[in-house]
């Protein structure tokens, strides 16, 4: 069957709206034009999950797991439930300490946002703790390149006792770990911080490869995902002859029934030149030796496909392809790595190891990005950041010596209640996933440094022409401003 979205399409056009969030940001000049082939993740890429359904999903199966393989306690399933707005992505946990912070692109604390479990951890108790108010980059999570591996990013919690909270599947397991430590604190209960940190890793480790989360969302695509949701911007890129493929961890049967749904026709592969399932990222980007198998156009089946035996030499459209790697990739396809432009939900798995190592353009969708803007266009956003530099302005300012200290304080007093209050705009516990007060956060530095483009969802894509020329805003340097 041929690929034909004319029909739906005309639906979905009907509805344009281009809109503050309809944009795509850059961190790099980047040419659409010399773009020949995109790429993309699945969950929360292609897939836009509906906002923090898959989270509570995932939160309550970890939680049974928790009780009922772990023998924790069941008053916890009567005492805990998922907030959604508690943790965000971008925050580290100190998993000997049992600490959950947001540091910013310097790796310092951000002052006010450290908790253990639910309890805020004050500036004094946190200096108790620390050595100082940066932790090094040895003791996070996301460290230097792993030459024994050929990686660009090594994780290893267990070793560097910090957790990072990278992609929105990590957001409900790192609220469970800090409401189970709360809850035992509460209770005045020993247990070990290491102990549970493990467990509850471990149960959502087996939310996934149980298959309880494929099957719901196999079985329930409707509740997750909006129906006919990329039919707008696969139309787009195939109008304007651009090679498409996926590359995802994900397995076939999960894909293929969200991709149905997305696309609304059934041979949703003969729009894509390359269908990569199983792939093991970002062991895929680095691994050299690693073939590709396939399960041959098995697209109209239910059930998970079996991969055959014999390596792939060559790239079938509308089959399934199961593992392999870049290597064999870019040396079956004969593609550029500079005219690929691949998009993915996470900075690390997804988009490190391919600019690095690959050169390939990259771009990360945020789906947290729709309610920054929001809250930076809102009115009391705007109010509050003029108070501030107000307030910053007078404090540098002050010369006077005959000027009060008290009037100093009391305006450094202010401008910690604005800060506090600008925080809440965003996020009551942890304030805006971009910012640590003035300085960017470690979640925007690495972002800043793997991601190229960056947007809310996939099908902002369709909103920027194919032979557009992107330019990063050009700021000042500290140097740079003239006084």
């Amino acid at each position: 069957m041929l690929w034909s979205l004319r029909r739906a399409a005309s639906v979905v056009h009907a509805r344009k709206n281009y809109s503050t969030h309809k944009k795509v940001f850059a961190n790099n000049v980047i040419d659409f034009s010399e773009i020949k082939t995109y790429g993309f993740d699945y969950d929360y890429t292609l897939a836009h999950y509906y906002k923090d359904q898959v989270e509570k999903f995932i939160y309550q199966q970890a939680l049974d797991i928790l009780i009922k393989k772990y023998r924790y306690p069941s008053a916890l399933s009567r005492s805990l439930k998922y907030e959604t707005n508690f943790i965000i992505r971008g925050l580290h946990y100190d998993i000997e300490n049992k600490i959950i912070m947001k540091l910013d692109s310097f790796s310092a604390i951000n002052e006010g946002s450290t908790y253990l479990g639910r309890r805020p951890i004050t500036k004094v108790e946190t200096d108790e703790i620390y050595e100082s108010r940066v932790i090094p980059n040895y003791k996070l999570s996301m460290t230097s390149p792993d030459h024994s591996t050929g990686s660009a990013m090594v994780y290893k919690p267990k070793a560097s006792g910090f957790h990072h909270v990278h992609d929105r599947f990590a957001v409900p397991e790192q609220a469970l770990i800090c409401d189970v430590v709360n809850w035992f604190e509460e209770k005045n209960e020993k247990y070990d911080g290491k102990v549970v940190f493990n467990d509850i890793r471990s149960s959502v480790g087996l939310v996934h490869t149980s298959g309880l989360l494929y099957k719901e969302l196999s079985t329930k695509t409707a509740e997750y995902l909006p129906e006919g949701g990329l039919v707008k911007v696969i139309d787009h890129l195939l109008a304007g002859k651009k090679q498409l493929f996926i590359l995802t961890n994900s397995p076939f049967s999960l894909i293929n029934s969200g991709m149905k749904h997305l696309l609304q026709v059934r041979d949703w592969p003969s729009a894509f030149d390359v269908v990569v399932c199983n792939a093991n990222k970002p062991s895929f980007f680095s691994q050299r030796d690693r073939v590709f198998k396939t399960s041959g156009p098995k697209w109209s089946f239910v059930d998970e496909p079996a991969p055959g035996y014999i390596p792939v030499k060559k790239f079938l459209k509308g089959h399934m392809y199961h593992g392999g790697c870049m290597r064999e990739m870019m040396k079956v396809t004969d593609w550029e790595g500079e005219e690929i432009l691949f998009f993915g939900d996470h900075v690390y798995s997804d988009l490190a190891d391919p600019i690095l190592f690959a050169g390939w353009r990259t771009a990360a969708i945020v789906p947290e990005l729709d309610e920054e803007l929001d809250a930076i266009h809102s009115k009391t956003y705007q109010t509050h950041l003029a108070t501030l530099s107000d307030l910053e302005l007078k404090i540098s300012n002050f010369k006077d010596p005959d000027m009060s200290r008290e009037l100093i304080q009391f305006y450094m007093n202010q401008r910690q209640e604005v800060k506090a209050e600008l925080r809440k705009v965003f996020n009551p516990y942890f304030g805006s996933l971009f910012r640590c007060n003035i300085q960017p956060s470690y979640f925007h530095r690495q972002l800043s440094r793997y991601a190229e483009i960056y947007t809310s969802n996939i099908s902002n894509l369709s909103e920027i022409p194919l032979c557009a020329k992107l330019y990063p805003n050009r700021g000042y340097l500290p140097h740079e401003i003239l006084v």
